[in-house]
């Protein structure tokens, strides 16, 4: 009887390890395919029996690689103290972390990590992004955000206002059940194109497939974007045809319409390569140009943007957009604005964390500019994507995973920065009071389209106070702090130094702090038309000559670039950076002076070249 028993429980165990090993295999099969979603059931259950180190930083990864950032996190804070970890699990983890806004913590682990791995370049753009994340400026600094009614437990990205109403794409179930296929790569349905119309109220309808023709069952549809006349719709699809790895990529097709309802079968775009992926189009408003990203062979980076030309009735050969935009990360999700700006999304610039939103332009040679982080509320520490601006600037649509992981389409209203500055509404009778917030997002329920109501006061900024007064009329003002008292007397060729503009030692770009103070001084540029100044940059002497100049040029057309944005003609304002050849002291290079003495040097002045 003993011996029956035991037979029975070495059964029982052995079916366990079978299962098991059963479990691993499938996982490890479908994680070498990159069918991350589908792996992380299978590697659970091999966990629930083996506690194994190899199958834990697995399952961490699936969980990051698919934005469940907090189980992520839970399973590498595990892993890091094992002395047996790899050392990429340190990296993973500081990516985690900075996703949940965990900067400081996600700053040490990435000095663990670029200790060891001294090869890494990518690290040191990481450990400078959890410092950047904490005081990037707001390129929108007034906007209020509205999740879309319409988002759903699944995917919802790349938002587009058109025919009246939001064209997006999603991977949310079909409504023809037994025609609904799943993604292996997501364990999801396909990606399809829906239409959510706005109604007279507001609001937006239960989405429908859009398009029944270019949706396809058993294909992955989306990303599409629109001639201004209709006459054409680009998209993204994958392709017909198989690639050396066993996959169909994603291609780019082209429909045409002659009424902007009826659509053509689409044609695949020529250019197009069954072995790389073209994906994320977006056309500008006169026609001319298709933006795109791919990841076809001799870009610079894991994703690329590129151009095409519309010459008579063909696409040109695609252009890499460059360095300035590109990097050895991934870009995404390009959007051209009628105003020539250039919104795009990256994982390669100094960012908040996850992929971020960034804008450029083309400056007066026909060269990209240094792409701006378009900072919080806009961008957040987890996955930021696409957006969508209209024509009038006054209302948005953008991407974010910062609710829960799924990608969602959060709408946005910008309020101009003139109303944002000074404006007057009707408040009741109360005392004089002065009110301060922080700068964070305003949380709004009301519909996307309607204005703000008079009885609703806005939030208040930092440098801004309300005064209420008895005649109900509330006023909001902002302080200029070093020229509220002495801008009726401005005197020429006189330098003012602002000490509350201090940058990051060795860094340029413009902190929150510092582009309140610059936003001060455009509205006393705004206000005195004719004045006109320079801007000089200092530093300490700490380094060498080439290295002061370079870096202080760089932290005067940092603040030009700010100004210029802000609506500032940039014949009006001259920047120079001096390095440290202008001491306020005798802290030369050969000079033993006290940090304190050395940081007198590193300072920003304004000279009145003209009243």
């Amino acid at each position: 009887m003993r011996l029956i028993t035991l037979l029975s429980l070495l059964f029982i165990f052995n079916a366990n390890i079978w299962g098991q090993n059963k479990d691993l295999k499938k996982a490890n099969q479908l994680f070498k395919e990159d069918k991350y979603a589908l792996a992380i059931p299978h590697y659970k259950k091999a966990l629930t029996t083996k506690k194994n180190l190899s199958i834990k930083s697995k399952l961490a990864f699936c969980y990051k690689i698919t934005n469940q950032i907090e189980a992520a996190v839970k399973l590498y804070e595990e892993i890091v103290t094992n002395e047996r970890a790899k050392i990429k699990s340190f990296y993973y983890y500081a990516e985690t972390l900075m996703s949940s806004g965990r900067y400081d913590e996600a700053k040490s682990w990435f000095s663990k990590y670029a200790i060891i791995e001294t090869e890494d370049e990518n690290v040191d753009r990481m450990i400078a992004s959890c410092d950047f994340a904490k005081s990037v400026p707001a390129y929108f600094g007034h906007a209020v955000i509205t999740s879309f009614s319409q988002n759903s437990e699944v995917d919802e990205n790349a938002p587009v206002f058109w025919d009246n109403g939001i064209v997006f794409t999603s991977d949310r179930k079909g409504k023809l059940k037994f025609l609904d296929t799943k993604s292996g790569a997501t364990d999801r349905s396909y990606l399809r194109l829906y239409h959510s119309e706005q109604l007279p109220d507001g609001t937006y309808s239960q989405p429908k497939e859009y398009i029944s023709k270019i949706n396809d069952a058993r294909k992955n549809t989306g990303m599409a974007t629109f001639q201004p006349s209709g006459a054409s719709m680009f998209f993204t699809r994958n392709g017909n045809h198989l690639n050396k790895q066993n996959a169909y990529c994603l291609q780019l097709y082209e429909a045409k319409s002659s009424n902007g309802e009826t659509w053509e079968k689409a044609e695949q775009l020529h250019f197009c390569r069954t072995a790389s992926n073209y994906m994320h189009p977006a056309i500008s408003a006169d026609g001319k140009s298709l933006f795109f990203v791919s990841d076809k062979a001799g870009g610079l980076g894991g994703t690329d943007i590129y151009v095409s030309k519309k010459e008579k009735d063909r696409w040109s050969k695609p252009q890499n957009l460059g360095p300035k935009i590109n990097t050895d990360g991934h870009e995404g999700f390009p959007f051209m604005h009628q105003n020539g700006k250039l919104y795009f999304c990256s994982k390669g610039h100094l960012g908040l964390g996850g992929f971020d939103i960034f804008v450029t332009q083309l400056d007066e040679n026909g060269e990209w500019e240094t792409p701006t982080n378009l900072g919080a509320p806009i961008n957040s520490p987890t996955d930021d994507i696409s957006i969508f601006i209209s024509e009038n600037e006054e209302k948005g649509l953008f991407t974010s995973s910062r609710e829960g992981g799924d990608d969602d389409i959060f709408l946005v209203s910008f309020i101009p920065q003139a109303a944002a500055i000074t404006s007057t509404v009707i408040a009741p009778s109360i005392k004089e009071e002065t009110k301060t917030a922080p700068p964070t997002k305003v949380a709004a329920t009301r519909p996307f389209n309607q204005p703000i109501p008079e009885e609703k006061i806005p939030e208040f900024e930092e440098n801004e106070v309300a005064i209420i007064k008895e005649e109900k009329v509330v006023e909001r003002k902002v302080f200029l702090e070093q020229f509220s008292t002495p801008q009726i007397d401005i005197e020429q060729n006189k330098v003012y130094t602002i000490p509350s503009i201090q940058f990051f030692e060795g860094e340029y770009f413009v902190t929150y702090k510092i582009a309140k103070e610059l936003d001060q001084l455009a509205i006393l540029l705004k206000e005195h038309p004719t004045l006109r100044i320079e801007i000089a940059a200092h530093t300490a002497n700490l380094s060498s000559f080439e290295e002061k100049m370079k870096l202080t040029q760089n932290r005067a057309d940092a603040m030009l670039d700010y100004l210029k944005r802000k609506g500032i003609d940039e014949n009006r304002v001259q920047v120079k950076g001096y390095g440290g050849q202008q001491p306020l002291n005798n802290c030369l290079m050969d000079i033993d002076c006290s940090v304190e003495e050395h940081a007198t040097n590193d300072r920003v002045e304004i000279k009145v070249i003209k009243k």
